[in-house]
């Protein structure tokens, strides 16, 4: 008998409920077929196999309650990486400069921004499997905007040989998409920080 319970709980364990309930149904055919009773079998143990039920039951409580864990988690980490990604592009790129100024300090915001950047889309992508593909497409799209900022300061307005007027103009155009409410990437990741408090449940 003892084995049998085992047997039932390594099946739920390794397998899943429908395979034992499965295995039940199995059993009571084969039972009708070498007259067998197998349902006065099965009430020695019915206390036992209820139990096992509210165990599974149990089980998948507990892993669906850990992967919503762990996806809070990743969406914390995520927004944090975000935000300092985006802290450093203001950084380096208000057209109106504090602090230090020197060609060392500018140099080492633009390091720093850099490695905020990769380190926001590395972490992303390797953790892409846990947004649905609404809030993926959103963060690919401003990591992409990310990148493509980055490319265009340092092709256009970092670049020695753009002409002034020219440099001034992108310079512009770059910090109204970074800057303020109208701005088309502080747009979009308000627009994610929104689903974020939604997905945390925060009002």
């Amino acid at each position: 008998m003892l084995n049998t319970y085992r047997h039932y709980i390594v099946l739920i364990q390794e397998f899943e409920m429908e395979i034992v309930i499965g295995f039940i149904c199995g059993i009571l055919l084969f039972s009708n077929l070498i007259d067998f009773n197998f349902l006065d079998y099965v009430k020695s143990f019915d206390t036992t196999l209820a139990a096992l039920i509210a165990g599974w039951i149990a089980v998948k409580k507990f892993r669906f309650q850990s992967l919503h864990q762990k996806r809070l988690e990743i969406i914390e980490e995520v927004y944090e990486r975000l935000v300092s990604t985006h802290d450093a592009f203001l950084a380096v790129m208000n057209p109106i400069s504090f602090g230090d100024n020197s060609d060392s300090a500018k140099n080492q915001r633009k390091i720093e921004l850099v490695q905020k950047a990769n380190d926001f889309s590395t972490y992303y992508r390797q953790k892409k499997i846990f947004f649905d593909e609404t809030m993926a497409s959103e963060l690919d799209a401003i990591r992409v905007q990310y990148q493509n900022i980055l490319v265009n300061w340092d092709y256009l307005v970092d670049f020695p040989n753009t002409p002034l007027h020219e440099k001034h103009r992108e310079w512009q155009k770059i910090w109204k998409m970074l800057n303020g409410n109208e701005g088309e990437v502080s747009s979009m990741k308000t627009k994610l920080e929104k689903k974020f408090r939604d997905i945390l449940n925060i009002r």
